[in-house]
């Protein structure tokens, strides 16, 4: 059995879970695939379930397919992943590209912020860090779905600096002006905004 923590979806808007906040990339929504391919998934749902790394341990690879890279092969059952290394260490453009090459064209990356960004810096003179990973992350291309913003449980609300980071993060990113007016809207930007319960 392979666990996963719980995400909330509502379609394409963005998801708030404790203080991690899945921001969508694409501009678009990922096209369905009609065609039945050996490499993965024949089709892109509306609702793309993953887990967070590609590892596979022991036990369970017996499920996943026998060839290929350890992404290959969750390629081969799941339509999505979280990049949670990046959270840790940066990666070169070249290594996301590779990824990004070896799975199905309607298989979808989150990729996670680093740390350095939300928890050494807290969001504050995040420029340069933002710029840096957006760039790193950009090898992925169309398959880079959205973005993980992970912050710390000790990370005490700040309106003016949520605005300034959020506000640098849209300007970066190709996603369209009314999902992040749904984030505005959402009132998850909130300092008393409510913390949907895990299901």
């Amino acid at each position: 059995m392979v666990a996963a923590r719980p995400v909330f979806a509502r379609g394409r808007r963005s998801c708030l879970l404790g203080r991690r906040i899945l921001i969508p990339y694409s501009p678009a929504p990922p096209r369905r695939v009609t065609e039945s391919t050996s490499a993965g998934p024949p089709s892109a749902p509306a609702v793309l379930v993953g887990c967070a790394g590609w590892t596979l341990p022991g036990p369970v690879q017996p499920v996943f397919p026998a060839e290929g890279s350890h992404l290959q092969r969750y390629a081969g059952r799941f339509p999505a992943v979280e990049i949670n290394s990046s959270f840790h260490r940066p990666h070169r453009p070249s290594t996301y590209a590779r990824w990004a090459e070896s799975v199905p064209a309607s298989f979808r990356f989150c990729a996670k912020l680093p740390k350095t960004i939300t928890h050494t810096q807290r969001l504050v003179d995040a420029d340069d860090a933002l710029a840096a990973f957006l760039a790193e992350a950009g090898g992925l291309g169309p398959k880079l779905a959205c973005l993980l913003v992970q912050l710390p449980p000790s990370l005490q609300f700040d309106r003016a600096v949520c605005e300034r980071f959020f506000t640098r993060l849209r300007a970066a990113t190709p996603v369209p002006a009314a999902l992040w007016d749904d984030l505005r809207s959402s009132g998850l930007l909130r300092e008393d905004a409510p913390v949907p319960e895990a299901r």
